[in-house]
This record gives C-alpha cells, sequence and structure tokens, in this order.
C-alpha cells in the first residue's frame, strides 16, 4: 500500500491511525482474504521554522543615571529546535570602562521557545558634563536558527550633568 502525503504549510508532525481492509477479494482469485489491520502513521512535518533571530530594535536609550540598559532579541517566526546567539558591545563614542561595562556572552532558547532574551549593559554615572555618547551592539553567530535584521543597534547615553557656569 502507498500513502502519498499531501503538501501543506501547517506547522506540527501529525499521527493517525488507518485501517486497512480488502474491498472485494472476490474479484481476484489469487487474493487471501485477510483480517482488516489497523496500522499506525506518523506523517513527518516538513514546514517545521526554526525562527529568525533578530534586536528588537535599531536604538536604544539610557539616562547616564539609569544603571543599566536592557537589549532585547527575539526569535519570531518559528521555534522548532534549540538555537542560540553571540551577543556583544564595542565603542561608540562611549568609552568601554569609563562611560560602561563591556557585555558579552551568549543568549539561548530551548526548543518550542519563542521568549524574548535580553541581555544588561550597565552604565557609569560620572559628574563631567560631556555629550550623548553611543555604545554599539551587535548580534552574531546564531545557531539553530537564522539572524535577522536588525542585528546592530546604537545604544545612547544620555547626559544628565549640568552644564557648568563661569562666574566672574
Amino acid at each position: 500500500v502507498t500513502i502519498t502525503g499531501v503538501n501543506d504549510s501547517t506547522n506540527g508532525t501529525h499521527a493517525a491511525n488507518m485501517t486497512i481492509s480488502v474491498a472485494d477479494a472476490s474479484s481476484d482469485y489469487n487474493w487471501t482474504v485477510l483480517p482488516d489491520k489497523t496500522v499506525s502513521v506518523t506523517c513527518m512535518d516538513d514546514d517545521l521554522s526554526t525562527g529568525i533571530i533578530a534586536l528588537s530594535a535599531v536604538t536604544y536609550t539610557i539616562a547616564e543615571n539609569g544603571a543599566t540598559a536592557t537589549i532585547t532579541a527575539t526569535r519570531t517566526g518559528g521555534s522548532y529546535g534549540a538555537a542560540s546567539v553571540s551577543y556583544a558591545t564595542s565603542n561608540g563614542t562611549a568609552t568601554s570602562g569609563s562611560d560602561y561595562t563591556a557585555a558579552s556572552g551568549t543568549l539561548s532558547w530551548t526548543d518550542g521557545d519563542s521568549a524574548n532574551k535580553t541581555f544588561a549593559v550597565t552604565i557609569s554615572d560620572d559628574s563631567t558634563d560631556e555629550a550623548n555618547e553611543t555604545i554599539n551592539i551587535a548580534l552574531s553567530g546564531a545557531t539553530g536558527a537564522t539572524l535577522g535584521t536588525p542585528n546592530t543597534a546604537a545604544l545612547t547615553i544620555t547626559d544628565d550633568d549640568a552644564t557648568p557656569t563661569v562666574a566672574f
């Protein structure tokens, strides 16, 4: 018996029971009539998507006295299989060690997980009046899913210090 599947766009593996029986054994003298037989059939899905991992925004903003900026990565369009992505910060106009603490690591999703993942960038509050500064954010090296866009962003630190005054 040949069973041909139908190509669809529905995600998920489907299981069913099927009964196979002989409809008219008397039309063929070589047939031996057998009792009905129930078999299990599993249709494997070829539509499962691993998803796309990207940053939730191309720009993030935090006040200099905000302590910690939270950066969010999303997994959309599917959650089949485990997935991960590396993240890292780098200097824009802000300097690691004096304006912020560099951050790097890996965000991970388990099979079926499409929840947002976050990481923190610690901001250093100083008392120097200065222009707003930026930190570069990047995702890279996605495994188990596709790296989407945006995969880079800018985090702007807005200065919270008063402009100094000069008195004569």
